[in-house]
């Protein structure tokens, strides 16, 4: 599965403008669909990847979701120039998007608003706006910078989806040992705030992936 890469420029480097929809590793591999009676991928020792409630009829335009170990593969997850970006990448990102050094007064800038930068505007109607994705209330959303954030929700170890239309969360390539138990940091954003979420996840649960080339 190949894809068309479209990407934005935000504070000096270029972001994928969609989340990555892929299933093959640089080298040509492909990546293994996730179900339910692979163990060693629910568990984050193999990789995988899926899509939401196992539907791309409905649901391919908000991108794949991985597991960590498809995100630190050494095949590589990224696509050729590309790379899955650093806690710091998206740290200076936020740190950017805060500042307010962006558009002047087209938007509230500052820390309870930087989310609402990145997240697709509008809130979904399926009666009289269908093509949109965030559920009410979608606070702060006015895509300025042109991220075009969609609430891809998640999978976890419990074999549940949730999230679809209320979230979006994005691995990073930083991992943090804590009692002498991995875990990946990762971002998020949520329909009920603004804000950007930074926090640290179960190496076992599938995020959408977003790369970044210097």
């Amino acid at each position: 599965m190949k894809e068309t890469i479209e990407a934005i420029k935000l504070d000096g480097k270029f972001w994928m403008s969609k989340n990555l929809n892929i299933n093959v590793f640089r080298n040509g591999d492909t990546i293994p669909y996730f179900q339910s009676e692979n163990y060693n991928a629910s568990v984050g020792k193999e990789p995988a990847c899926c899509y939401y409630n196992y539907d791309p009829n409905k649901w391919k335009e908000y991108g794949m979701l991985y597991n960590w170990a498809a995100v630190n593969d050494r095949r590589g997850l990224a696509p050729d120039g590309w790379h899955i970006p650093s806690y710091n990448d998206w740290y200076s990102l936020i740190c950017y998007l805060r500042a307010g050094r962006m558009y002047g007064n087209k938007c509230i800038m500052g820390i309870e608003n930087a989310g609402g930068l990145l997240k697709e505007k509008g809130t979904k109607n399926w009666l009289l706006r269908p093509k949109n994705h965030w559920l009410k209330p979608n606070i702060g959303a006015n895509n300025l910078t042109g991220f075009t954030a969609l609430p891809g929700g998640q999978f976890d170890s419990r074999f549940l989806f949730y999230g679809l239309g209320e979230s979006s969360h994005w691995w990073t390539s930083t991992t943090k040992d804590t009692y002498d138990i991995i875990y990946a940091c990762c971002v998020s954003l949520y329909n009920n705030s603004a804000s950007i979420q930074e926090g640290q996840s179960d190496i076992s649960n599938f995020y959408s992936v977003r790369c970044i080339r210097y």
